[in-house]
């Protein structure tokens, strides 16, 4: 991560760039120092950025124009889903022309071949288990999850990840009465194991630009409930239920009639693998390379 054009300046200015040199940046605010570097180094070089999210912080009035300025700074824009591209289009008309819709890859096989635990190992009884994989975060909405499994009874939470939330979440468990069938499992090196572990798997975000957690777990064969917001509804499809974003009640009737009905579990497991397979790394890399060579064309002409 680069926080300070300081540490940028006097690197650049002793770099010997080539035609096939470029910068790819990922999140602020490196992309803006990467940005205004490049203007004090005068470096003649192809800057591309990958915008990650439909939602931040600075999309308010006041940060218009220095957004405008930055992202006028890239020749190129990656955008990780086709409603991460409208979020930022919306908010910089200009960046139009030059953001191409690459999706985030996940490795299929890595969650395809993996094999589960005993539910015992996990949340300690052979229950129905609900997982969910992400920060603990405003975004995540952990909070609206916890509440919606409360109201199921005997169904099991488990939460791998951690964040800023976490106390909030552990006052939230208490007061609802389920600490013991709420975990918060914190950070894992083992999240495809603790997918084939779970019956399903839920995402309640807020916003997402993405959703690669939920991409995994339909590589994991899971079926996903899933907050209706834009670029986590386009991962998941017609491979789980979308519900409104933080309705408590609906999201509980979608967990329990994935749990209640067999058949339709299956069902939602098999759309759940054959859509994973869009998401491979494979195809992520091939597009970030033609986004590549654009750049370099741009700057250089044909490579």
């Amino acid at each position: 991560s680069i926080y300070s054009p300081a540490r940028l300046f006097p690197i650049w200015r002793h770099l010997r760039i080539n035609r096939y040199d470029l910068i790819h940046v990922h999140l602020f605010p490196a992309q803006l120092w990467v940005a205004v570097a490049a203007r004090l180094a005068f470096l003649r070089v192809p800057l591309v950025t990958t915008e990650h999210n439909t939602h931040n912080r600075r999309r308010k009035w006041y940060f218009r124009a220095l957004d405008r300025w930055m992202y006028a700074s890239y020749g190129e824009i990656i955008a990780i889903s086709d409603a991460t591209k409208r979020a930022l289009v919306e908010w910089v008309p200009a960046a139009d022309g030059k953001t191409s819709v690459v999706w985030n890859g996940i490795r299929p096989d890595r969650f395809v071949q993996a094999v589960g635990y005993p539910k015992e190992r996990v949340i300690g009884v052979d229950a129905p288990f609900v997982v969910s994989v992400g920060r603990l975060e405003e975004q995540k909405a952990m909070d609206v999850l916890v509440k919606a499994v409360a109201k199921l009874s005997g169904v099991h939470l488990a939460i791998a990840g951690d964040g800023r939330e976490r106390p909030g979440l552990e006052r939230l468990i208490t007061s609802l009465g389920v600490g013991d069938r709420v975990h918060l499992l914190g950070r894992r090196d083992d999240v495809p194991q603790l997918l084939k572990t779970a019956d399903i798997y839920v995402q309640s975000s807020r916003w997402e630009g993405f959703g690669i957690a939920a991409a995994e777990a339909m590589a994991a064969g899971l079926p996903v409930v899933a907050s209706d917001v834009p670029g986590l509804a386009g991962v998941v499809g017609d491979a789980g239920i979308l519900v409104p974003p933080g309705d408590v009640p609906a999201l509980a009737g979608a967990i329990k009639r994935v749990l209640d009905d067999q058949a339709y579990r299956m069902q939602l497991s098999e759309k759940a693998r054959e859509r994973s397979q869009r998401f491979s790394i494979d195809s992520t890399v091939n597009g970030i390379l033609q986004v590549y060579e654009r750049a370099l064309a741009a700057r250089h002409g044909p490579t």
